[in-house]
């Protein structure tokens, strides 16, 4: 790996991590998140400033977007001081300014916010607002990493196999390129193989041990991510939603976040046999923050009754819930073996973005994990955060739920050796058992009739998209 490489990373990661929703914004989303900014809330105001530098809900304005990132940054929101950082680093609404990015970027950081720090990492490695210092920028990316961010992991992996700024490691080199790419980094995954075939058996076996017994620790007053993200989709109607019961088990609270709104939920029935969680929406989160906190100041969710005083805003979120579309589940006892199958989900957010990815694959076993009649085998490539995804026939209707795949991680720490995409779904047969046990749904489920034809999935993915949503579980 090239002492060049190591630069373009550090270039993209400064120009494109800009923290705060990936959604697309509307007019209305804009008005209604004005409303909230100028009535002081900070998570509004990155919101705002967010639509005014995308355009989004409002014409693109650099000015705007930075008035309204410095009223929230001087305020002390994190998420905010590192997208002033980035404008005055790039010179966007105002002159370049590098040494005032590395000032707002500074205050982030020591907040704990991962990607600031690894912004400021990048400050210190090619001496850009502040000194030149090399051992400072490997303390960022180190911090930044220890949280789970994977491309501080990668930018550890880099630098410790370079030796150009730290001494050689490769043993070292090969944990963090294997924890980065057990969050579905494919460069990192590319330069860990690399680097395992300079290793010896001890070598490598010490590489993995370190992977394997790794875990990440948050920051103290860093913002609140989720615990765990993955993907699910609405069945019937009233705001009922499906997910695997391992997503949302570890956590207190819920949100599903469709393309253009967020909703609380909560657990209405769960089988951990079959690892299947059924939810349903209690409430709504009206103003789209920059955070990834909705539980933040002006953040909090709302009772769905009683999301605005006036009837008008009422009666919008109440159209929204009741535009939910539920997808059409099928019994999975006419797959056969080799059948071509989609999965729809929301793998990686934090590298790939927030719109949902459709993948393609086949049936490999009728049968899952140890000969689990419960579970497909399927070829379609399955990354953290797709399970509870939907699985899906040619025709678009849920065959399955996916549900898990032999990781990276989880093969160190059993075996010592990397999968070659291994992926699980529960079968869709369990899944109908489980939702006719629901009275209100038994009569209120979509009749696979309704997706009749031969259609291939570009026709039907536009539609199918509407009804899986992100899960956010903290």
């Amino acid at each position: 790996m090239s002492v060049f490489r190591l630069h373009a990373v550090v270039i993209c990661l400064l120009l494109l991590a800009f923290t705060g929703s990936s959604a697309d914004f509307t007019v209305e989303d804009f008005k209604q998140t004005r409303l909230e900014a100028e009535k002081g809330d900070p998570e509004a105001q990155v919101a705002l400033g967010r639509m005014f530098f995308l355009g989004q809900g409002a014409p693109q304005n650099y000015s705007e977007a930075l008035r309204w990132y410095r009223r929230a940054a001087e305020k002390g929101s994190a998420a905010a001081q590192n997208n002033l950082a980035l404008m005055y680093l790039n010179g966007q609404g105002v002159p370049k300014n590098a040494i005032e990015a590395a000032k707002w970027m500074h205050l982030a950081a020591r907040k704990g916010l991962a990607k600031a720090q690894l912004n400021l990492g990048a400050l210190y490695l090619d001496g850009i607002g502040v000194g030149r210092n090399p051992p400072e920028a490997m303390n960022w990316f180190r911090r930044a990493a220890s949280q789970g961010d994977s491309e501080g992991q990668r930018m550890l992996g880099q630098i410790h196999s370079e030796g150009q700024w730290a001494r050689i490691d490769l043993v070292e080199a090969y944990k963090w390129f294997s924890l980065s790419a057990a969050q579905g980094d494919s460069e990192s995954r590319e330069a860990r193989d690399l680097v395992a075939r300079n290793l010896n058996d001890k070598q490598l076996a010490e590489g993995q041990r370190r992977a394997a017994a790794f875990v990440a620790r948050p920051e103290p007053g860093g913002l609140a991510e989720p615990k765990v993200t993955g993907t699910g989709f609405f069945v019937g109607s009233d705001g009922y939603f499906v997910t695997c019961h391992h997503v949302v088990d570890p956590g207190t609270r819920i949100v599903i976040k469709t393309k253009r709104l967020r909703f609380a939920a909560v657990v209405v029935k769960a089988d951990k046999t079959n690892d299947l969680a059924l939810l349903k929406v209690t409430g709504v989160i009206p103003v789209q923050g920059g955070t990834n906190n909705p539980f933040a100041s002006g953040g909090a969710l709302q009772p769905l009754k009683a999301a605005r005083a006036d009837e008008a805003n009422r009666t919008n979120l109440l159209k929204a819930v009741n535009k939910f579309r539920s997808l059409t589940v099928t019994n999975s006892d006419s797959i056969k073996l080799g059948d071509v199958v989609f999965t729809l989900g929301f793998p990686n957010i934090g590298i790939q973005g927030q719109e949902p990815k459709l993948t393609r694959g086949e049936i490999n076993s009728l049968m899952g994990i140890k000969d689990s009649p419960r579970y497909f085998q399927i070829s379609a490539p399955v990354q953290p955060g797709n399970s509870g995804g939907p699985l899906l026939d040619r025709l678009g209707n849920v065959v399955g739920v996916v549900a898990m795949s032999l990781n990276d991680l989880t093969f160190l720490r059993n075996t010592g050796m990397v999968p070659q995409n291994v992926n699980y779904a529960v079968k869709s047969a369990h899944l109908i058992e489980f939702l006719e046990s629901i009275p209100e749904l038994k009569n209120n489920l979509k009749s696979p009739s309704a997706l009749a034809g031969d259609r291939g999935p570009t026709e039907w993915v536009t539609e199918v998209q509407e009804s899986v949503a992100l899960v956010q579980v903290y």
